[in-house]
């Protein structure tokens, strides 16, 4: 059943849309039009969906999808780019032909929130559609699904070629169409553009401090004592020097009132959160505690930053802040899903593959599987500690993400849009701060989740590894 049925509907331009109880329309500039959620409490971010509808200027989808993100990317920076989604819609109901379309996924951080944006587009005839919605990442839970749904009420009626819009910053007259991939476009047998890009525009950059291990590890050491002694003094001078210029150590080996404040969620936790990824013959590992709304993360360098990997990241946030600094350590960023049967393959030789390029291509794969296969591979799971439950997947650069799901005979691989990977995240981050059950049967569809993690005493510590396949 409609879960809108009956309520009004209104309309803006040729567009209609449904709208929702309590939720306001708002004046906008131009061909703009405000959907705005209930009013919120002061302080608190109120969600929101910016409508535009007009002429499209002659320029292709893949054309406005690219240069709306370029200029997304150029003014919000710094911003995270998520995904880019194929997203067909139907708008003549009685054809119930589909019009191609994009979604756009990032998150921004502005005044102290979060920003999770989701915006779509379609060229329709000579007109363009776009719808924006934007909300805090508190509100993930609920406001997705909403919005989602909002979005596929709208409907178009006069293709918007008589209404103008303000194309400014997209070049669209002097710019040609962007670089298509030509692999994913063969795939879908219509054209989609290069997003390999993307991901190498917005590395992982830290946003705390950054020590040496020996640093990080002495100032662990405090949260299970008042102080350090003469001889940690005397004999980790350098790391006694860090922790000095960071501010989280006197003089005379106390934590400062802000190192006590870091170390709060270490000491006495309400959930604890561990990323493990794998590349080559290299583990980073990145540890998160959290309590009393806020989360201490301990990380290695990224696989995915830039530079020479050195010391280790401390930095204490909001919980609405981590699903953004998880993601970014992830790597997590957009590619077009490969279409190809999942591939099932022995645990050992997929350890083999994540280890070394040189281990051989299974036998009978066909071309998508052969691309997997030969790109870059980073495994990585992230696991809530407390309910003995995550995910498990893989990073295989331009050929997308995977989950890895133990099945008989081994693991399988199902490649899977960049968008999933974070909601898995953010989920992940909402149960263990909420402190409800992450249901791996439920929560999300189960052919993008990994196994139940054994019991403690049976996994590798601090790993997150999961049951090898028998």
């Amino acid at each position: 059943m409609d879960p809108f049925s009956g309520f009004p509907r209104v309309s803006f331009r040729g567009v209609s849309a449904v709208l929702p109880p309590g939720w306001e329309q708002q004046p906008g500039t131009g061909s703009m039009w405000i959907l705005a959620h209930p009013p919120v409490p002061a302080g608190h971010f109120r969600p929101n969906l910016v409508i535009r509808a007009g002429s499209n200027g002659g320029a292709s989808l893949l054309r406005l999808s690219t240069a709306g993100l370029a200029e997304t990317m150029a003014t919000l920076a710094p911003i995270h780019v998520l995904s880019v989604d194929e997203w067909p819609k139907v708008f003549d109901r009685q054809s119930g032909q589909a019009l191609p379309g994009r979604r756009h996924r990032f998150v921004y951080e502005a005044d102290g929130h979060t920003v999770c944006v989701d915006r779509w587009v379609w060229v329709i005839g000579a007109g363009v559609l776009e719808a924006t919605a934007s909300y805090a990442l508190e509100d993930h839970v609920g406001q997705k699904a909403l919005f989602e749904y909002l979005v596929d009420q709208l409907e178009f009626k006069d293709h918007g070629a008589t209404h103008v819009l303000d194309w400014s910053g997209f070049d669209l007259v002097t710019r040609s169409d962007p670089m298509p991939d030509f692999f994913a476009s063969e795939q879908r047998r219509t054209v989609v553009e290069d997003l390999s890009r993307i991901s190498a525009e917005q590395p992982y950059v830290p946003a705390g401090k950054v020590m040496p291990d020996a640093a990080v590890e002495l100032f662990q050491t405090l949260g299970h004592r008042g102080k350090l002694g003469r001889f940690d003094l005397a004999g980790q001078q350098e790391a006694v020097r860090e922790l000095l210029r960071a501010e989280l150590l006197t003089e005379s080996g106390q934590a400062t009132a802000k190192g006590k404040e870091y170390l709060t969620p270490y000491v006495d936790p309400e959930a604890r959160l561990t990323l493990t990824a794998r590349r080559g013959g290299e583990v980073r590992n990145a540890e998160v505690w959290m309590g009393s709304g806020r989360a201490l993360l301990l990380a290695d360098p990224s696989f995915y930053g830039t530079g020479q990997a050195t010391g280790r990241e401390i930095r204490l946030m909001r919980d609405a802040h981590l699903p953004l600094a998880l993601a970014a350590w992830a790597g997590v960023a957009p590619a077009w899903p490969l279409r190809h049967a999942p591939l099932v393959i022995d645990e050992t030789r997929f350890d083999a593959r994540v280890a070394s390029e040189s281990v051989p291509l299974p036998h009978g794969s066909d071309e998508a599987v052969e691309r997997l296969w030969n790109a870059s591979w980073t495994s990585w799971s992230i696991t809530h500690v407390e309910a003995y439950a995550g995910f498990r997947w893989l990073h295989a650069a331009e050929a997308g993400h995977y989950s890895v799901i133990p099945v008989d005979g081994g693991l399988r691989l199902d490649a899977q849009p960049s968008s999933l990977v974070w909601d898995a995240i953010v989920r992940t981050v909402h149960t263990a701060a909420t402190g409800s059950q992450l249901d791996l049967g439920t929560d999300v569809p189960s052919a993008w989740l990994h196994a139940r993690l054994p019991a403690p005493d049976a996994r590798e510590s601090g790993t997150g590894a999961q049951t090898p396949a028998h």
